[in-house]
């Protein structure tokens, strides 16, 4: 009986153990949350695009780091693997996940303070859309390697 008692005891601490440590084993930890624009600009445009993006995205973006809504933003360049590639990648870094809670309220505040009125920000994405096209979009999260 003891030796049975005793097993059962040693199980329980063993099995305790086991428990306490799960989730500690990864191998890696969540970092911050990037938001990729995959864009593709119009032949001989890309230096037009990338003047509009310094004009205004650039703009926004420095405020809303600013305010502490993003860590970091990017903008990649490069060439297209085929025709139908894109060739700008732009990358926007937040926090967490959490932080992207009403964030498109807080980006339009951001735009009214710096881009100007409604009618100048429509006129401006309609100029935009003839020189390049958004290939997709995604929201991707880093993980560092312990």
């Amino acid at each position: 009986m003891r030796r049975a008692l005793t097993a059962v005891i040693a199980a329980a601490i063993i099995f305790g153990c086991a428990i306490g440590t799960l989730g500690e084993d990864e191998p890696y930890e969540e970092g911050s949350v990037w938001e990729l624009s995959m864009v593709k600009s119009e032949a001989n445009m890309s230096d037009h695009y990338l003047k509009d993006l310094a004009s205004l995205w650039n703009k926004i973006m420095a405020e809303a780091k600013n305010q502490g809504m993003v860590l970091s933003y990017k903008v990649l360049v490069g060439e297209a693997a085929n025709p139908d590639d894109w060739d700008i990648l732009l990358m926007i870094e937040f926090e967490n996940y959490a932080v992207l809670d009403n964030i498109d309220d807080k980006f339009d505040a951001i735009m009214e303070k710096v881009a100007g009125t409604e009618e100048e920000l429509t006129k401006a994405n309609i100029e935009r859309a003839k020189i390049r096209e958004i290939y997709g979009g995604k929201l991707m999260q880093e993980i560092i390697f312990k």
